[in-house]
């Protein structure tokens, strides 16, 4: 089971499919995702989907669902919207783990932000052929 399965899994509760997931990972994501504010939901299972590394998805679940629930929050809005206490910030200047969940979460945020760079290069290429191709057409 590949990441965007497993994760679209989670997203419907099946069972049946997370049952052949790794166990431990689908109960900490889902325990995470359940004492995670629901606006935040699918900005969480974009993001983890968008992370590439297997062991950094299992790493990442880890830290979140290892995290004290004000932490968990304060982690969960710097990844998703970029806000952070400043308490929070000074933990994270002194806390690996943290550090390397941002270091995860933000790998994944650049994956994305270079999609979308290929797909507008590829939607202006595409607008520039269509558009000398109606110039051929009209002339």
């Amino acid at each position: 089971m590949n990441t965007s399965q497993f994760l679209e899994a989670v997203r419907n509760q099946d069972t049946k499919e997370l049952a052949a997931a790794e166990k431990k990972l689908a109960d900490d994501l889902l325990t995470t995702l359940s004492q995670t504010s629901a606006e935040f939901h699918g900005d969480m299972l974009h993001l983890l989907g968008s992370v590439t590394e297997g062991n950094d998805l299992e790493e990442l679940v880890s830290i979140i669902h290892s995290l004290e629930p004000k932490q968990r929050i304060q982690l969960i809005a710097l990844i998703t919207t970029g806000d952070a206490t400043d308490e929070f910030m000074k933990s994270l200047d002194t806390n690996p783990r943290l550090q390397k969940a941002v270091d995860i979460a933000f790998a994944a945020h650049i994956g994305d932000l270079h999609d979308l760079g290929r797909s507008l290069n590829d939607a202006q290429e595409c607008m520039e052929r269509e558009k000398d191709e109606d110039a051929d057409t009209n002339s």
